[in-house]
């Protein structure tokens, strides 16, 4: 049938335009535009939404802990750092306003202590220097931490027959898989006493840090959202508590493993060498810490 044949039997139907929802709503659209106006019309597609930004993936081994003296404690990315025998210096990465925020905060608080940790390096001292620097559109921020004494107390005693190395094993495994000493036998005061003094010993007498409990479920709470972020982060707390509880002077072996709601751990520390023809003690702790109690 020819357009006059149309329009000849339905006027009205010759005056319409027949398309079909397989040439897309874009063409359709502007073919009737195209009669409305009488010029032919292009009609582009909306633009399309770009996804949102998101945050620039952190380097996990990179990462530095400050553990400030109000107890809170924050990591950041770091682009360079450089341990001395007299402090650290420490180039951070300044990724949003909460980069930008904690380098002011460490420059009002130059008379207050501050923990740093990176890798198994521990640095306790105070802030010498902290600002933002700027080049360009970049911006990074310039710590520099002055150490300090920790005046630990190097004369260990044991307790109860307990030897300080055994203290100090207990003592790690209090901080890497939670353990807690067994609740006292009897309900007698003596008993009480000599557990809360046991308790003390295990925790860590005249220490910069002490091992109440341990750091990593808390850490859990706020992070197992991020696995891979929550456990580079416990292991740098981990690394801190062992050495500010002087439970260990180095750190030979430090592995943590998630799986599902389980952190494996497996560690090896060499305690402080007392004695020049006696090679210092070495503790081992191999366990699992049942997280799921702690997800939020």
């Amino acid at each position: 049938m020819s357009f006059d044949d149309l329009r000849e039997h339905s006027p009205l139907l010759a005056s319409r335009r027949a398309m079909h929802w397989a040439d897309g709503i874009d063409k359709i659209v502007g073919a009737i535009a195209e009669v409305v106006t009488g010029t032919p019309q292009v009609v582009s597609p909306p633009p399309t939404a770009s996804p949102m930004p998101s945050h620039p993936p952190v380097a996990l081994d990179a990462l530095v802990l400050l553990l400030l003296k109000s107890g809170r404690m924050v990591y950041s990315e770091s682009l360079d750092v450089e341990s001395r025998a007299d402090g650290m210096d420490i180039t951070l990465k300044c990724n949003d306003a909460s980069d930008a925020a904690l380098i002011h905060e460490l420059s009002r608080s130059s008379s207050e202590r501050v923990i740093a940790v990176f890798d198994t390096t521990v640095v306790i001292g105070r802030v010498s220097d902290a600002r933002i620097k700027r080049s360009g559109s970049q911006q990074t921020g310039i710590v520099q931490i002055k150490s300090e004494p920790s005046h630990s107390n190097l004369m260990e005693m044991s307790f109860a027959g307990i030897s300080p190395d055994k203290l100090a094993e207990l003592r790690a495994r209090r901080i890497l898989l939670n353990e807690q000493l067994p609740g006292h036998q009897t309900g007698s005061q003596f008993d009480f006493i000599n557990h809360s003094l046991l308790d003390q010993f295990v925790a860590g007498f005249d220490t910069p840090l002490k091992a109440t409990d341990s750091p990593i479920p808390k850490l859990y709470e706020r992070l197992s959202g991020n696995p891979a972020l929550f456990v580079a982060v416990a292991r740098l707390a981990s690394v801190m508590m062992l050495s500010l509880s002087n439970t260990v002077e180095l750190i030979l072996r430090l592995d943590l493993r998630l799986e599902g709601e389980q952190l494996h751990v497996d560690f090896a520390g060499q305690r402080t060498k007392k004695f020049m023809n006696v090679d210092p003690p070495i503790i081992e702790v191999k366990g699992t810490l049942d997280l799921e109690k702690f997800v939020v």
